[in-house]
């Protein structure tokens, strides 16, 4: 069960970086468009240095087309995430990246023949409990959805199939020739942002006009993703995209501790709704999650 410290490790990573985009579009960069392609655009190139260390190989025209458009659905696929984050809490959005499992392995029935157990089906339900629930927010008396679920739920859409093109490289090339194409991908994707103008366009022209501790958090988120990116494709190496997702509850988990330290310790640049009602409700929510993705694992 390496794969599963692999995986868990990615996840931390993950959860810190989501208190970084939170941080980072709400208080220093103000545009979750332009953090998009900041963010992007600084893992793909720090990922593609790999080249320098690894041995990698070209395996044809197909298998850069493939890497390439995972990379692709990568960039593209935050977009939604990256916008909810201007209006909601990341506490709140985090647990919705759970939805994606249950994409996952569909996709993943159909297109690499994975099998369903009637655990998996048990597990389903479960993660579209919990995420239902963690998106539950209280507006002038009454209970209503989040808007930022279906901004999620286009998002887990997308990074679908990210995770599925990702699952197909590593089980059919090596490690680290996947892992640097699919980088390249991630690179030529953010560069694409550039034709937009309030994304790359906008990012460009505000580069000079950002604080210090603006460009610090992007090289450091820049970092960081990579880093998670490269524990959770050994996870996937060592096992599948459908079962390594399945763990993405624990990444809700971390997002919340995280979140509730920087609302206490410091709350003039991080602030998190910490009454107690919110807090069980979000707590109940992240358990029937881990409980999903506990049944969809076994």
């Amino acid at each position: 069960m390496l794969w599963v410290l692999f995986a868990l490790s990615a996840l931390l990573m993950f959860a810190i970086g989501s208190i970084i985009d939170s941080i980072s579009i709400k208080k220093y960069v103000k545009s979750s468009k332009m953090w998009l392609f900041y963010s992007t655009f600084i893992q793909g190139f720090i990922g593609i240095f790999i080249i320098l260390f690894k041995e990698v190989n070209f395996y044809g025209f197909f298998f850069l087309i493939v890497a390439f458009i995972t990379g692709l659905f990568y960039v593209y696929g935050l977009l939604p995430y990256m916008r909810s984050l201007e209006f909601e809490e990341v506490s709140r959005i985090a647990p919705l990246f759970n939805l994606g499992p249950v994409l996952v392995l569909i996709g993943s029935i159909v297109i690499l023949n994975l099998r369903l157990s009637s655990n998996q089906y048990i597990g389903f339900f479960l993660l579209i409990i919990g995420s239902s629930i963690i998106s539950i927010k209280k507006s002038k008396g009454l209970l209503k959805m989040s808007k930022g679920l279906w901004y999620m739920i286009l998002t887990n859409l997308i990074l679908a199939g990210f995770f599925i093109g990702t699952d197909y490289l590593f089980k059919n090339y090596d490690y680290w020739s996947s892992f640097f194409f699919i980088q390249m991908g991630i690179l030529f994707s953010a560069m694409t942002l550039i034709f937009f103008k309030e994304y790359g366009k906008e990012g460009i022209k505000n580069i000079k006009n950002l604080k210090l501790i603006a460009k610090i958090l992007i090289i450091s988120v820049g970092v960081i993703s990579v880093i998670g990116l490269g524990l959770r494709n050994v996870a996937i190496s060592l096992s599948s995209a459908a079962l390594v997702l399945s763990l993405g509850g624990f990444h809700s988990l971390f997002v919340l501790v995280i979140a509730l330290i920087f609302s206490f310790k410091f709350s003039h640049i991080f602030k998190e709704e910490t009454s107690k009602g919110v807090i069980l409700l979000k707590i109940i929510a992240i358990m029937i999650l881990i409980l999903g993705v506990y049944f969809v694992s076994i």
